[in-house]
């Protein structure tokens, strides 16, 4: 009476099989390596294409969002800031701050007295121990 070859391979113990396919996994490797070593330029070539087009659009996307988060931090009005000498009380600041409001040139004037511009110093730069010694 003839095996079927289903009933021969089921007499195989598993980790006969497992063996097998970790040896048949090895000798492809092996002969792949061959073949790299075989023919070095042209393996180095399509391995340097294959590098290229998988880093490319990594590069590509780290570019592009860090010159979107650059220009995002950038304001497309000008921006003046003027600093007015320590002999100028507030009232005379906010005279000026006026005058400067009666030109047309410019669509916002914001006058901030010096204690203004300290607390704001203090909040925002976190220096705010060391600025009350």
């Amino acid at each position: 009476m003839a095996r079927s070859p289903r009933a021969a391979t089921a007499n195989v113990k598993a980790g006969v099989r497992l063996i097998s396919w970790f040896r048949h996994n090895f000798d492809c490797v092996a002969v792949s390596l061959k073949r790299l070593l075989n023919t070095p330029m042209s393996s180095i070539l399509t391995i340097t294409v294959l590098a290229i087009s998988l880093a490319l659009p990594g590069g590509l996307y780290m570019l592009a969002n860090n010159l979107l988060s650059l220009s995002g931090s950038w304001d497309t009005d000008a921006q003046i800031t003027l600093y007015l000498r320590d002999d100028v009380d507030n009232e005379q600041g906010s005279v000026f701050a006026e005058q400067l409001k009666q030109d047309t040139r410019f669509t916002y004037v914001n006058f901030m007295s010096n204690i203004q511009a300290l607390e704001e110093f203090k909040t925002l730069s976190g220096f705010e121990e060391a600025l009350s010694a």
